[in-house]
């Protein structure tokens, strides 16, 4: 239960008709913590990802035990089984500054999170990109194995300006896709739909490879306001379906059912290889 100090996660399964409680934990340590990402196995293990600045956030068989900052917040992962009743594993991800999981999916019983890190030491393995070297935001994607014990991969991905990570999807072969918004004017772009940044902040599109080392696509998106990429979903032919915000005018569009932005819309564009 959480203190005064702090506040606490909460996960609860409700039954299928959605008129009783499954099970319902409270999950946290004695200072603050946020769950914003969660996911379901085959099994009915569930995945959970947030940030956390508790020092004795629940562990079990973790990758990281431990919190490399005393003060800021960590990423933390961790999976509960069918039941509710105990921790299948939880771990610290992070390094000595900032870094928040921000959403996760599961294929098979391997964890993929996305999330935000300005840690010049966050934890890679065999990355495209190494943590930035100065304390601004990078986003992360990072695949835990599935007893949480090891990174399968872990890479940092952004350019010199800040870059907000918020969608993550995992397609039949493996890639990864991820969205969220940049202002990067070096903002890795591989056969780029938009090569430059367009306006304040653009949203981007970018798809890995399945050993999350190189980019097989990656892209701005956007026009001359501000646009933010939220949430995306692959397909089982290799595209991606991207939802999220704009205020520009110019957005590019595409057999749009509307063609024109009446303030701070929402957008969907489908990608097709």
């Amino acid at each position: 239960m959480a203190t005064s100090s702090g506040s606490d996660i909460f996960v609860a399964k409700l039954a299928a008709a959605g008129s009783a409680k499954v099970y319902s934990t409270y999950l946290g340590g004695v200072r603050s913590e946020s769950g914003t990402g969660i996911a379901v196995d085959e099994n009915g293990n569930t995945y959970l990802t947030g940030f956390t600045s508790s020092l004795d956030f629940p562990m079990a068989n973790a990758f990281q035990p431990t919190k490399d900052d005393l003060f800021s917040n960590d990423a933390f992962v961790t999976k509960i089984n069918p039941a509710g009743s105990a921790l299948v594993y939880s771990t610290y991800l992070g390094g000595e500054a900032t870094d928040e999981g921000r959403n996760i999916v599961v294929k098979g019983e391997s964890a993929y999170i996305v999330g935000l890190t300005n840690s010049i030491d966050f934890p890679v393995s065999n990355p495209y990109r190494l943590p930035p070297n100065t304390f601004i935001n990078d986003a992360f994607i990072t695949k835990l194995n599935a007893s949480g014990s090891a990174l399968d991969f872990s890479t940092c991905l952004g350019g010199s300006g800040s870059d907000q990570r918020n969608g993550i999807a995992v397609a039949a072969d493996g890639a990864v896709f991820v969205t969220g918004f940049t202002s990067s004017l070096d903002f890795p772009t591989v056969t780029a739909l938009q090569a430059t940044l367009s306006g304040s902040s653009d949203a981007f599109i970018t798809k890995l490879n399945s050993a999350g080392n190189a980019l097989l696509y990656s892209t701005y998106l956007g026009g001359t306001s501000s646009d933010e990429g939220h949430s995306v979903v692959a397909d089982d032919f290799g595209g991606a379906y991207v939802t999220g915000v704009t205020r520009s005018a110019n957005f590019p569009l595409a057999d749009a059912f509307q063609s024109t932005v009446r303030g701070s819309d929402g957008f969907v564009v489908a990608f097709r290889v």
